[in-house]
């Protein structure tokens, strides 16, 4: 399978990084795409904003794979 992305690698992590800032829930969030695969760093204070930022990712367009490495802290 040839994936050919139709939007940009920096233009994806720049949309999904401003997007976990708004909201808030993320300390230091970081999100570096190479190749379609995002790659999703930072803390948060709840499994359920992990998981939202996981999803999040994975229906971005033209993101082919997420690496999750968010860690939830109590």
């Amino acid at each position: 399978v040839n994936v050919v992305p139709t939007a940009d690698d920096q233009a994806i992590a720049k949309l999904l990084q401003a997007i976990l800032q708004s909201t808030g829930w993320f300390i230091e969030p970081h999100v570096s795409v190479r190749q379609g695969v995002a790659s999703l760093d930072g803390k948060t204070g709840a499994q359920e904003h992990k998981q939202w930022a996981g999803d999040l990712a994975e229906k971005t367009q033209d993101v082919v794979a997420v690496v999750n490495k968010i860690t939830v802290e109590s």
